[in-house]
């Protein structure tokens, strides 16, 4: 089976976006669950 790449990438840049990403939505998430 190939691997296939993440199509976003995971260069230092979209981490720091996802870890933003994660920070603003985490709380609004938690609580609906």
């Amino acid at each position: 089976m190939k691997e296939e790449a993440y199509i976003l990438g995971t260069d230092q840049e979209e981490l720091d976006r996802l870890g933003f990403q994660h920070a603003v939505w985490s709380k609004e998430a938690s609580r609906l669950w």
